[in-house]
């Protein structure tokens, strides 16, 4: 599932986004920095430093319309930061206009910490002293560089 793609026609050969690429997900191409899919970890760090802006994000607006409009189960997920992200409105006027969209719930990403702390304090309640290196983020490019290039952890 490609979800950085380049605009070969904005690309203009600086290759700024292979240097900077974290988990070296760009390959040059007939000219153009092109993404390679199996190994971005949609960190957006290309996104940043590209000044000719000719990379993007995949868009799923219309697929989550259809999926509403179909009467599926959508659910929005959102940050506790999405208010900086919305400061013309209030809180409860995002979470209001998301379900008149459509959204059957809102959940806040913060639930899967709180999960996550839970399980973290019963592992080290039951092996404490043989955990010797943990990672808890819940940085989807974080999850998505330790899943593709350090499975062992």
């Amino acid at each position: 599932m490609e979800i950085v793609s380049t605009i070969p026609e904005r690309c203009k050969r600086c290759y700024t986004c292979v240097r900077e690429c974290p988990a070296k997900a760009i390959k040059v191409e007939y000219g153009q920095a092109m993404v390679i899919d199996d190994r971005c970890i949609a960190c957006g760090n290309c996104l940043k430093v590209c000044a000719q802006k000719a990379k993007k994000i995949k868009d799923s607006m219309e697929e989550v319309a259809r999926m509403i409009k179909a009467g599926e189960r959508v659910i929005a997920c959102l940050a506790p930061s999405f208010p900086a992200a919305f400061t013309e409105v209030k809180p409860g006027q995002v979470l209001s206009g998301l379900r008149a969209l459509g959204f059957e719930g809102v959940w806040d990403v913060s639930l899967g910490a709180e999960l996550v702390a839970l399980e973290l304090a019963k592992l080290y309640r039951n092996n404490g002293s043989s955990i010797s290196r943990c990672i808890t983020s819940p940085c989807p490019a974080v999850v998505a560089y330790v899943e593709r290039f350090m499975p062992s952890l």
